[in-house]
């Protein structure tokens, strides 16, 4: 998969964090991206250099914010189910950006769907 992509998808699901985050925890818990986050972060609580991205991104979402970019990226291109979870979780929420996304693609013909059942890396 290409690393723009993963980056641009991470940027954006920390982008949406820290705006709920900013909010407040009970902000966390009343969002629609609140399932996305939890199955974030039972992913990245599995290795410790993950772990401490998430930790610090909770104590200041502002400062932890890179790290936990990073993180996210890295776990999005084994972990398809969580890369769907994303992309489908940020459009819900009209926070997907597709130019980064929509610049890569080389066809004659291209067919935009609303619904990706696999993705085959």
């Amino acid at each position: 998969m290409d690393p723009e992509i993963i980056s641009a998808l991470a940027a954006s699901a920390v982008s949406a964090l820290k705006l709920i985050f900013a909010k407040g925890g009970e902000e966390v818990a009343k969002s629609a991206f609140k399932d996305t986050y939890e199955a974030i972060k039972a992913r990245l609580t599995r290795t410790p250099k993950s772990r401490k991205a998430i930790e610090n991104f909770e104590i200041n979402p502002k400062k932890g914010a890179t790290d936990l970019q990073s993180a996210i990226a890295e776990h999005l291109v084994p972990d398809q189910e969580l890369f769907l979870l994303i992309v489908e979780s940020l459009e819900k929420a009209g926070m997907l950006k597709s130019g980064p996304l929509a610049g890569k693609i080389m066809a004659e013909k291209v067919v935009i769907a609303k619904k990706i059942g696999t993705v085959n890396m």
